[in-house]
């Protein structure tokens, strides 16, 4: 694990953790000490080291502000000089890049005071027992019975009080693992067939039941606590349930606020879900401070040009649309349309394809809103060729990985009915119902959204049983 973390350092910094120079000068047994005991730079600080020295990097050419946070935790979680607070094993290290890849919480955490108390320590090992000795000498003389009846009584209480740390802790794991697995309790593929209820149903209601077993403190520590809960509220979301999950995350951010630091990814992630989940209710005042807060905090830690960044401008320039607010809205989605391109150009081909796929994604996203901002403006003739470009580059495939790309396929059919194109807008808003229906089942709500937005075409081309057959 130590192997592989010095490799993902030295391809995200340029350069190793440590002056290969200075090691090799310093000889074999001071070498041997400064990797044991001293601790390396964090990447994001080495590159920039590199950079204000100008010294060469052999990287992938990242900018520092892309590296802090979450790159730099996760490598020095792998490089930790305690063997126990590394990743387990090389798959455990792998999902924590992954989550990271797929812009979701990571395991890796910056190190906290006490941890760094304790390295202090370690590496001071020898000046601290001196200093203690002679504190010891100085009193033993009056106090060694005291102190040895003192000592035999704390022995005691501490090891009632770790036995019983040890048995809360037990029963608080065992908690946690009864609220997970109860959201898949009751799930028979043979006998969900003949209920009443769909699938999506039956999980929404498990996971209210898990979240109601949240309350308290059965669980323990409540950052985990607000970090499960978090959790929930989003599969709540992906599963049509909007509207239950707000609350969840309203108490989620709010327990993070006070127990995480404001540079914790997890915070900014929270709040980001906060305002989806409010603007799919349709209350988008709301939506808009929420997502202009995680705005403002992905700049600060993550720096402009940071996917995630560009994502929350994307939504701030979105929730204009939904306002009204049409000037606001142009001039944010062209600013995020910028950036998006700018952080296109950063990010190496083969190396990060995924990370590009995104980006497209989003881009696409980007331009379809500017799209609609510019339809709203009643500047068609900019809007309609726009939506076409971001349609075009829809392939098959990425719609069967990424199934929220079939809304622009609905915002394009909208933009040709209403500007007189019945046939082919009509056509497309079909399409997306059909698909989203495949996809998410006839009674989610993106499925009924679809299926009420083709029985709008309809009606405004004209053919109004249609219409009305569809509304039913």
């Amino acid at each position: 694990i130590y192997s592989l973390g010095i490799l993902l350092y030295e391809m995200l910094a340029g350069q190793p953790p440590f002056d290969a120079k200075s090691l090799l000068s310093a000889g074999y047994e001071e070498m041997r000490r400064i990797i044991r005991e001293e601790e390396p730079p964090k990447p994001s600080t080495r590159l920039t080291q590199t950079r204000e020295e100008g010294g060469g990097s052999r990287g992938l050419e990242l900018a520092p502000a892309q590296l802090k946070g979450e790159l730099d935790w996760i490598v020095m979680k792998a490089i930790d000089k305690d063997r126990v607070r590394r990743y387990e094993t090389a798959n455990a290290f792998a999902s924590d890049i992954e989550r990271y890849l797929d812009d979701q919480p990571v395991e890796a955490a910056a190190p906290t005071a006490s941890y760094r108390m304790r390295k202090f320590a370690r590496r001071n090992r020898t000046p601290i027992v001196i200093a203690t000795a002679m504190a010891g000498l100085l009193v033993a003389g009056s106090l060694v019975s005291l102190w040895q009846a003192s000592e035999a009584r704390a022995a005691e209480r501490e090891a009632k009080d770790a036995l019983g740390v040890a048995e809360s802790r037990l029963g608080q794991v065992d908690k946690t693992n009864q609220v997970l697995t109860s959201v898949f309790e009751d799930l028979n593929p043979d006998s969900i067939q003949f209920q009443e209820k769909p699938l999506r149903a039956i999980m929404a209601e498990n996971l209210e039941v898990a979240i109601q077993e949240l309350d308290g403190d059965a669980v323990g520590d409540p950052a985990v606590t607000a970090v499960m809960q978090y959790r929930l509220a989003v599969a709540l979301i992906n599963l049509g349930e909007s509207e239950k999950a707000i609350p969840l995350l309203e108490k989620a951010a709010a327990t993070m606020r006070s127990s995480l630091r404001p540079d914790d990814l997890r915070l900014t992630e929270c709040i980001s879900w906060l305002a989806q989940a409010l603007s799919g209710t349709g209350d988008h005042s709301r939506a808009l401070a929420f997502f202009q807060e995680a705005l403002r905090l992905r700049e600060e830690h993550l720096g402009k040009d940071n996917l995630s960044t560009v994502i929350s401008l994307f939504n701030v320039g979105k929730t204009y649309v939904e306002l009204g607010k049409h000037e606001q809205a142009i001039l944010t989605l062209e600013k995020a349309d910028e950036r998006s391109r700018e952080a296109h150009a950063m990010t190496p081909g083969l190396a990060q394809k995924k990370l590009r796929q995104e980006l497209l994604q989003t881009q696409g996203n980007i331009r379809m809103a500017l799209a609609l901002a510019y339809m709203d403006t009643g500047r068609l003739k900019e809007a309609i060729p726009l939506a076409r470009q971001v349609v075009l580059g829809l392939d098959e495939a990425y719609v069967r990985a990424n199934p929220s790309s079939i809304n622009q396929l609905e915002h394009l059919g909208s933009m040709l009915v209403s500007n007189g194109e019945f046939e082919e807008g009509v056509e497309h808003l079909e399409k997306t119902a059909e698909s989203l229906e495949k996809i998410f089942g006839e009674d989610h709500p993106a499925s009924l959204h679809a299926r009420l937005n083709l029985s709008s075409g309809y009606a405004i081309a004209g053919q109004i049983d249609e219409a009305i057959e569809q509304a039913k």
